[in-house]
């Protein structure tokens, strides 16, 4: 038998009674999942699933803050996230999501990883554009956004004051 991660249930395995898992979220999750946008926070997960005839039901909850980079000044921010969401797995021939509740998982490896399904809860969370409040931003960046920032006119190169003399000579 494999090794399962915190994040893993196995279905064939599942009793009568419906099981809770408590986990805490925080940068080894994150790090630990290939192509993740987001990089790190610090947030509490529970997913409860219980077998009910031939599916399982799973609630999934997250509720915590993520970090993610101010789209004004790039700077790193705590965005607050709380979600829950509702799941429907049946057994069958393979893997397939029917819709955005019902999934389809391979009844010869009947494990469901949620690590994926919680880490999407989060990024769905997010908005598409993240800016702290007013006042928040770093403030050499809001000067440089605003146009306050002291710009330098660029010298001219000489040999284009020459050619410009020269045209200037011969009309």
């Amino acid at each position: 038998m494999k090794q399962l991660s915190a994040y893993d249930i196995d279905l064939q395995q599942l009793g009568d009674e419906p099981i809770a898992l408590h986990l805490v979220l925080d940068e080894q999750f994150f790090q630990a999942l290939p192509d993740a946008e987001i990089h790190s926070g610090r947030l509490d997960a529970t997913v409860r699933i219980a077998a009910l005839g031939d599916r399982f039901e799973a609630d999934l909850s997250v509720k915590g803050t993520v970090t993610v980079p101010c789209d004004r000044c790039l700077q790193s921010m705590d965005l607050p996230v709380d979600e829950e969401e509702h799941l429907v797995f049946k057994l069958g021939e393979a893997y397939e999501e029917l819709s955005d509740e019902l999934v389809v998982i391979d009844q010869e490896d009947a494990v469901v990883h949620f690590d994926w399904y919680l880490y999407e809860m989060i990024a769905l969370a997010v908005p598409m554009r993240c800016v702290h409040e007013d006042g928040g931003c770093d403030p050499a960046m809001e000067q440089y956004l605003s146009g306050e920032a002291v710009e330098e006119e660029p010298k001219t190169d000489p040999r284009w004051e020459k050619l410009k003399q020269l045209k200037d000579n011969n009309n």
